[in-house]
C-alpha cells in the first residue's frame, strides 16, 4: 500500500509546536510544565509569607517578653533597695533612742544589701530617669547615718537625735523616689504583659489565618492546574472514545497547554491518516464488489450467469437441512435456433431478455440464472415438489400464451413454450451425495431431462415427493439420483 498523504504531517505539527512555544511559551497556562512550575511557585510564596509573618510575630513577642522581664527585674531590685534602706533607717532610729551593741551590725548589713541591689540596677543599664538623684541621696544618707551612729556610740545623745531629725525628711524623699521608680517599672511591666498577651494572640491568629489562607490558596492553585489540564485531557479522551466507536470524523480542538495541544494535533493527524486509509480500503472493496458483480452478471439479460449459478447451487445443496428442501427448475426455449435463423439474433436476444424478465418478476432477480445459450435456471429455496411444479407451470404458461398469440406455436396455451425440468430434494434424501447434483445439472444423469422431448411447454418433475424418493429410486434407477458415497460438488462423475 502506498504511503499516506499525511506523512509530512509530523513536520508541520512540529513547526506549529515551535511557533506556539515562541509566541507564548512564557505564559503560565501555555504548557503543563509552566502550569506546574507556576503552581509550585505560588505555593512557595504562600508558604514564605506564612513563615515570615510567623517569624516576625514570634520575634516581636520574644522582644516584648524580654522587656517585660527587664522591667520586672529592675522594679524588684529598686523595691529591694527601698525595703533594705527602710529597715536600716528604722534600726538606726532604735539605736539612737535605745542604744545596743547589735544594732550597728544589722544597720550595716541592710545598708550593704541595699547597696548591692542598687549596683545591680546600675549594671543592668538603661537606668530610669531620676536614678542618679537616688544615688547621690543615698550617699548623703549613708554619711549622715554614720555620723548619728558615731554620736550615739560616744554618748552624745542630743546631737545624735538632732542629726537623726535632719535625716528623716531626706530619707522620706529618698523612699518616695524609690517607690515612684518601682511604680513606673511595675506599670511598664503591666503594659508589656498586656502587649505580650496581645502579641501572642496576634501571632496565633496570624498563624491560623496564614494556614487557612495557605490551604485556600493551595486548593485554588490545585483547582486551577487541574482544570487547566483535566479539561484538555477530557477533550482528548472524548475524541479517542469517539474514534474507538468508529467515528473517524471526531477531532479534538485542544489549544492549551502546549504539550496537550501538540498531542491533540498528533491524534488528529493519525485519525486523518486512518480515515484516509479507511476510505481508500472502502473504495477498493467497492471496486472489488463491483468487479465481482460484473463477473457474476450476464451481459445480455442482466441476470446472474453460469458461474454464479454453479456457486449458488453448491452452497444451497451443501447447506440444505433435513427439513428444508431445495428446488431447481431448468428452462430452455423450444425452437430457439429456428427463431434466430428466421428472425435474426437480435430478435432472439430480445426473446431471451423477455423470458428472464418474466422469471425475475415471478421469483426475484437473485434466483434467476442464465445457464447458457437458451437455458435458464431458477433456484427456489424451501419449495416442496408441488410448489416447484406450480412455479414451473407458471413459467411455461406465461410464455406459451405470448407465443400462441403471436402464432408461433400451434398448441393450446395450457403449457407454454418452455420445457421445464424440476428437481426437488432434501439433502438427507440425496443418496448419491452432493456430487450427483453436479452430474444431474450437467446432463450426465438421466433423472433431469424428463420433459425435454415432450415438445412445446412440457413441465415435469424430475423426482417424486421426498416420502417416495427411496422406493422410486430402487424401482426406476435411471430417473433418480445415483446411490453411492457422498462426494463434493466439484468431484467428477464416477465411471459407469
Amino acid at each position: 500500500m502506498s504511503e499516506p498523504a499525511t506523512a509530512p504531517a509530523p513536520a508541520g505539527v512540529l513547526g506549529q509546536r515551535q511557533a506556539m512555544a515562541r509566541r507564548g511559551g512564557w505564559l503560565p497556562w501555555s504548557s503543563v510544565r509552566n502550569l506546574i512550575i507556576f503552581g509550585f511557585a505560588l505555593l512557595a510564596l504562600a508558604l514564605a509569607f506564612v513563615t515570615i509573618a510567623g517569624a516576625y510575630q514570634t520575634t516581636r513577642h520574644r522582644a516584648e517578653l524580654e522587656q517585660l522581664e527587664f522591667h520586672s527585674t529592675r522594679a524588684s531590685l529598686i523595691q529591694n533597695v527601698e525595703t533594705q534602706a527602710s529597715i536600716a533607717g528604722l534600726l538606726l532610729q532604735r539605736y539612737v533612742e535605745a542604744g545596743g551593741d547589735t544594732y550597728p551590725a544589722e544597720i550595716n548589713q541592710h545598708a550593704a544589701a541595699a547597696q548591692v541591689s542598687l549596683e545591680q540596677v546600675l549594671n543592668m543599664g538603661n537606668a530610669p530617669p531620676g536614678f542618679a538623684d537616688v544615688t547621690s541621696t543615698r550617699l548623703q544618707l549613708m554619711r549622715d547615718a554614720a555620723r548619728a551612729a558615731e554620736l550615739r556610740r560616744i554618748g552624745n545623745l542630743d546631737l545624735a537625735r538632732q542629726v537623726l531629725e535632719e535625716i528623716v525628711p531626706i530619707f522620706r524623699g529618698y523612699r518616695l523616689t524609690l517607690e515612684d521608680l518601682t511604680a513606673r517599672d511595675l506599670a511598664e511591666v503591666s503594659n508589656l504583659r498586656a502587649r505580650a498577651n496581645d502579641a501572642g494572640q496576634l501571632t496565633l491568629w496570624v498563624l491560623v489565618a496564614s494556614g487557612g489562607f495557605g490551604l485556600v490558596f493551595a486548593f485554588a492553585v490545585a483547582l486551577f492546574i487541574t482544570r487547566s489540564i483535566a479539561g484538555p485531557l477530557g477533550a482528548l479522551e472524548n475524541a479517542a472514545l469517539a474514534v474507538s466507536y468508529g467515528d473517524l470524523n471526531a477531532r479534538s480542538n485542544v489549544t492549551q497547554p502546549r504539550e496537550l495541544a501538540h498531542l491533540s494535533q498528533l491524534i488528529n493527524a493519525m485519525v486523518a491518516a486512518v480515515q484516509e486509509r479507511t476510505q481508500e480500503l472502502e473504495d477498493r472493496n467497492r471496486q472489488l464488489l463491483d468487479a465481482r458483480a460484473l463477473a457474476s452478471t450476464d451481459g445480455l439479460t442482466g441476470v446472474l450467469n453460469h458461474r454464479a449459478f454453479q456457486e449458488r447451487i453448491r452452497a444451497l445443496v451443501a447447506a440444505a437441512s433435513k427439513t428444508a428442501p431445495v428446488s431447481l427448475i431448468m428452462l430452455d426455449l423450444d425452437g430457439f435456433k429456428q427463431i434466430n435463423d428466421r428472425l435474426g439474433h437480435q430478435k432472439g436476444d430480445e426473446i431471451l431478455r423477455l423470458c428472464t424478465e418474466a422469471c425475475v418478476r415471478i421469483v426475484g432477480s437473485d434466483a434467476v440464472y442464465r445457464y447458457g445459450g437458451d437455458e435458464i435456471a431458477v433456484v427456489a429455496e424451501a419449495a416442496d415438489l408441488d410448489e416447484a411444479g406450480r412455479i414451473a407451470e407458471k413459467h411455461s404458461q406465461r410464455d406459451c400464451r405470448r407465443r400462441h398469440r403471436s402464432g408461433k406455436c400451434d398448441r393450446e396455451p395450457r403449457r407454454g413454450v418452455l420445457s421445464t425440468h424440476c428437481v426437488i430434494r432434501r439433502r438427507a434424501d440425496i443418496p448419491g451425495g452432493c456430487g450427483n447434483v453436479y452430474r444431474q445439472v450437467n446432463g450426465k444423469e438421466p433423472g433431469l431431462p424428463l420433459g425435454r422431448d415432450r415438445g412445446c411447454s412440457a413441465a415435469r418433475a424430475g423426482l417424486p415427493a421426498p416420502r417416495r424418493a427411496v422406493t422410486h429410486a430402487r424401482r426406476t434407477r435411471r430417473c433418480v439420483w445415483r446411490l453411492g458415497r457422498k462426494r463434493s460438488l466439484g468431484d467428477p462423475p464416477r465411471p459407469a
